[in-house]
């Protein structure tokens, strides 16, 4: 629990928010064009309340001058205001809480930066993601409509991607419980996941489906998933959290930080997009193994263009026939990194696709690494696993270990100052001693007793 509260600490201080970019998405973020910064610096209360009721879709940054955060991601909100995909219909409001303090005591603002969403006049509970690509999706997501009525399941997905769920409902049956289910978990729960893609249904049925293999328009083969309704919602939100994430998710550095605190494991393959055998491989075989594992997370990541990925686990491959197999706990902050890499010259493709189902099965059984020596310690002794009160003591022993360690470390340290000292103690009694008998000395010596024995005959006479 200690560890798992300090690596959510560490490794992110953005909200968690699970993106995609949907086909019809990235076309219009391809074509998109550049303008001035729109961003808008509000001055007073009446200002702001006026844009409020005027518009449909802001999104309001509350900042402060010293606040960090703040400053990092002021720039990036001006950013995003330029962007016309964005700009055409949302308005970007900036207010300066050290200068404005009085707006920000009315609306009660606490906290640096806080960032409020209206979408038709409605204040959304959501937070927005700090990157400027995450963040041009998601405000593109969710002023979107969510709801597509469709009549043809294949340009669905060709615009939506094959991830969206379809939601089949009775004939003449537009007020029911069901519809009204669907219309608040896409318009609230689910509005920045998913486009829902609504039809009658020909057998007189309430589904909501999954279909995971897009080129079968009638849904008859065995990669589709489907919740018929029970009349509880909650079951509804249930199977469509369960089924976020795509059966398939590219690995890449955007992916990795909205994954990290999502605790769930992660597998994946670096390797090389553009051979045909190994695209087959993960986009027919690996997709086929994710379908079955659906507790897991499986994804890809492209060895020649990510390098972030690359780097970040230290994948090293020689030639465009070389596969490297990764897993990463998120809930652990620990990864492993399969020792063999996949060749697909030397070996085929049953035998790599055996070994990976071996690996999902023994998962309990594989030596995960955090890249800390300490912290692939607190692992070894299945840290997680005991008892608050276990934890403190280990922690406690822990840090009087350290202590101690410190202790004889600055102990032997001022020894060995002190040793010196008396080293060169020693030293300047030794040349002394050595200097007394030196020739040079000794002659100064006689010319000293010889003056001193003249003085004193002179007195006496």
């Amino acid at each position: 629990m200690l560890t798992k509260i300090l690596y959510i600490f560490l490794i992110s201080e953005l909200p968690f928010v699970s993106l995609r970019t949907f086909p019809l998405m990235k076309k219009e973020m391809e074509y998109q064009e550049i303008t001035e910064i729109k961003s808008i610096n509000i001055k007073s209360y009446e200002e702001y309340n006026n844009y409020l009721k005027n518009n449909d879709y802001i999104i309001a940054l509350f900042h402060a001058n010293w606040c960090g955060h703040c400053k990092r991601f002021k720039p990036i909100f001006d950013k995003a205001s330029s962007y016309s995909l964005l700009n055409k219909k949302w308005l970007f409001l900036k207010i300066d809480c050290t200068s404005n303090s009085y707006i920000c005591k009315v609306i009660n603002i606490q906290f640096y930066p806080t960032i409020k969403i209206y979408k038709e006049k409605n204040l959304l509970n959501k937070q927005p993601p700090r990157e400027l690509n995450s963040l041009i999706k998601f405000l593109y997501k969710i002023s979107d409509n969510p709801i597509i009525k469709i009549n043809s399941k294949k340009i669905f997905f060709e615009k939506y991607g094959e991830y969206s769920p379809l939601i089949e409902y009775k004939k003449d049956n537009n007020e029911s419980e069901f519809i009204n289910c669907i219309n608040k978990l896409a318009n609230n729960d689910f509005l920045e996941d998913y486009y829902f893609g609504i039809y009658e249904s020909e057998k007189n049925k309430e589904k909501i489906i999954f279909n995971y293999d897009n080129n079968n328009n009638n849904l008859s083969n065995s990669m589709n998933i489907f919740y018929e309704w029970d009349g509880h919602c909650t079951n509804a939100f249930e199977f469509l959290y369960k089924n976020k994430y795509p059966l398939l998710n590219e690995i890449n550095q955007e992916f990795l930080e909205e994954m990290s605190m999502d605790f769930k494991i992660l597998i994946f393959v670096v390797t090389f997009l553009k051979n045909k055998i190994i695209n087959e491989f993960i986009f027919s075989s690996l997709k086929n193994i994710s379908f079955n594992n659906r507790k897991y997370l499986f994804g890809y990541a492209d060895y020649i263009n990510d390098n972030f990925v690359k780097k970040f686990f230290n994948v090293n491959l020689n030639d465009t026939n070389e596969m490297q197999l990764i897993i990463y706990d998120f809930n652990r902050g620990m990864y492993y990194i399969h020792d063999k890499i996949f060749k697909f010259e030397n070996q085929n493709k049953k035998t790599i696709l055996d070994e990976i189902e071996n690996l999902i099965n023994n998962m309990n059984k594989l030596k995960f690494s955090s890249g800390s020596k300490i912290r692939d310690f607190f692992s070894f002794i299945n840290f997680e696993e005991m008892s608050p009160y276990e934890q403190v003591i280990v922690v406690g022993i822990f840090v009087l270990i350290l202590l101690v360690i410190i202790y004889i470390l600055f102990h032997f340290s001022g020894q060995e100052n002190n040793n010196n000292e008396q080293e060169e103690d020693e030293y300047d009694e030794f040349f002394n001693e050595i200097k007394e008998h030196l020739p040079s000395n000794n002659k100064n010596q006689k010319e000293n007793e010889n003056k001193s024995k003249t003085s004193e005959k002179s007195k006496t006479d």
